[in-house]
């Protein structure tokens, strides 16, 4: 399953991952999230003479809306912020840029690396970011 522009079949996971105190803290779906995300970088081979190493050109730029998350993978909305709150905390992933639900306008999230520091005393913790929208950010009508 390899995304459109992708130049690579394979799905390229750094050996450090899986044996990272981050990642051995993930629970529930969180990896196969992880993973989900994952497949939409798109890999380019850079180098020349035999020293090729691949590259990810959209690290900054993966979009994963809720329907899809849903409708092809079986995973309810509930389980998906589960995980995605989770992978964030750890320092898989940050937002980019929050969607509006209501206007279509997708989340735009990016891979991280600070989940190298997880678990160190210089480790950056990112939350999400909650954002209100719609009528619940007007005041009060004064009669």
């Amino acid at each position: 399953m390899s995304q459109k522009g992708s130049k690579s079949p394979n799905l390229v996971l750094e050996k450090e991952i899986p044996r990272s105190k981050a990642w051995l803290s993930l629970s529930g779906i969180a990896p196969k999230v992880y993973m989900l995300f994952l497949l939409r970088r798109r890999m380019e081979k850079a180098g020349k003479n035999g020293k090729h190493r691949w590259i990810c050109t959209n690290g900054r730029e993966l979009i994963f809306p809720y329907r899809e998350a849903k409708d092809k993978f079986g995973i309810t909305q509930p389980r998906f912020t589960r995980s995605i709150d989770m992978l964030i905390d750890r320092g898989f992933l940050d937002i980019v840029h929050p969607g509006n639900g209501t206007a279509k306008e997708p989340t735009i999230y990016g891979l991280s690396v600070r989940w190298k520091n997880y678990g160190k005393p210089d480790f950056v913790t990112v939350k999400r970011i909650k954002v209100k929208r719609g009528f619940c950010d007007r005041p009060p009508k004064q009669s």
